[in-house]
């Protein structure tokens, strides 16, 4: 309707889509929508869907519900093609770390795999031959991500088998943190780390997106600077099939998160994914995946060099403790050496006394000279490890500034 005398026009805008589900729809019309990336594995492409939009829009519901997407495109596939063998993984990044939700207790990392491909190194794959396999390794998962933990991002992936052959072409199911990302007012310290480090992998989805989309950006898309987007880096780069599903909220409350959605899905509806290539004609991949392997090896030397120097620092610190003892040890021995010296001199001294006023040219007594030349000999070679533990001392002493300074630089 026209707008009432001397009131401004509302402000109105259009996104466009390749469709729109309407807010009762169940999953299976949700299913409808993305069926030609859920496919995509079977044609031997990677395929991707992807659901984003803000927090406690659905985002969860609609791909891991009991009817969910996940669930759904298990049953598609298994029925479309016979003799169906795929295996199961299952992962969050939060903090940018990955965890896998199959095995919470496992190490994951993500290693170069050739065509573009990044592995999920680490996790446990559950092998599945039916939907019932997926519906328990996706309810195993759920149970094991925190509900109270809304800025994680959950990566379900499908690596689908063809029958005859063993090579395996991933189906992922992207759920991401919401998309009000550092807005939210009124946090600070862990609780505003956490954002900024689940908005790392939003922010990065989002760019890889638009540069992507604008044909004028010269820039490579970074795919590298975050977990996410190197997951999905054959997906971006092996011209696979994504879907982004964005999820709105209803209500004028909701006007400026939903705007936010909807910019994104207009950079999402001019992204064509192809075969990536550098200036020079070769294959991107093989350029990366060198270099992601050359970081790899370097990731774990340093956590080799960290222990030997961990381990070398604790040497160090025994060893200047037992030299402080060692010291004060044969300070006391020395001292007790010295008495017992001092008190032979003394005995001595008196005897050759006695004797010398009877008989003054009588010499002194050999066995007495004996006795204190060995003990004069005591003396000193406890002397030298006294200095000798001293000097162990100031070394050591000197030296854990310099070694301990070393192992946080490290």
């Amino acid at each position: 309707p026209r707008p009432a005398p001397g009131k401004k026009k509302p402000h109105r805008r259009q996104f466009d889509a390749d469709g729109m589900i309407a807010p009762n729809a169940s999953n299976a019309q949700a299913f409808a929508e993305v069926i030609e990336s859920v496919e995509a594995p079977l044609a031997g492409t990677p395929g991707c869907v992807v659901a984003y939009g803000a927090t406690g829009t659905g985002k969860t519901h609609t791909l891991f519900a009991p009817d969910g997407l996940v669930v759904q495109a298990a049953m598609h596939l298994f029925g479309k093609q016979e003799g169906l063998r795929c295996s199961v993984q299952f992962v969050e990044v939060y903090f940018e770390m990955l965890r896998d939700l199959l095995d919470p207790v496992s190490h994951v990392t993500l290693r170069g795999g050739g065509r573009h491909k990044t592995i999920v190194y680490g996790t446990v794959p559950l092998d599945c031959t039916s939907t019932d396999g997926v519906t328990d390794a996706l309810r195993t998962g759920l149970a094991v991500q925190s509900a109270d933990e809304p800025h994680t991002c959950a990566i379900f992936i499908l690596n689908v088998s063809l029958p005859g052959s063993d090579a395996a072409t991933p189906l992922y199911f992207v759920e991401l943190p919401g998309s009000e990302g550092l807005k939210a007012v009124g946090v600070e310290g862990v609780q505003l780390a956490e954002l900024v480090c689940a908005y790392k992998s939003l922010s990065t989805f989002e760019r890889t997106l638009k540069v992507i989309a604008d044909k004028k950006i010269k820039t490579k898309p970074p795919l590298r600077e975050s977990k996410l987007t190197r997951v999905l880096s054959d997906v971006f780069y092996g011209g696979g099939k994504m879907s982004v599903l964005v999820h709105i909220g209803l209500g004028a409350a909701e006007l400026s998160r939903t705007n936010a959605s909807l910019e994104l899905l207009q950079f999402a509806m001019r992204v064509s994914l192809k075969e990536a290539k550098n200036e020079k004609g070769l294959d991107q991949d093989t350029v990366s995946k060198d270099l992601q392997n050359e970081i790899d090896a370097f990731d774990e030397a340093s956590h080799s060099k960290g222990a030997e120097v961990e381990a070398a620092l604790r040497a160090e610190i025994v060893r200047a403790g037992k030299g402080v003892d060692n010291a004060a040890a044969l300070e006391k021995q020395v001292a007790q050496l010295a008495k017992d010296h001092d008190a032979l001199a003394k005995k001595a001294s008196a005897k050759v006394g006695a004797k010398s006023a009877d008989k003054p040219s009588t010499a002194r007594d050999p066995e007495e000279l004996k006795i204190a030349a060995e003990t004069h000999d005591k003396i000193m070679a406890m002397r030298a490890q006294l200095d000798a533990a001293r000097k162990l001392r100031d070394e050591v002493t000197v030296m854990l500034p310099e070694i301990a300074a070393e192992y946080r630089e490290l």
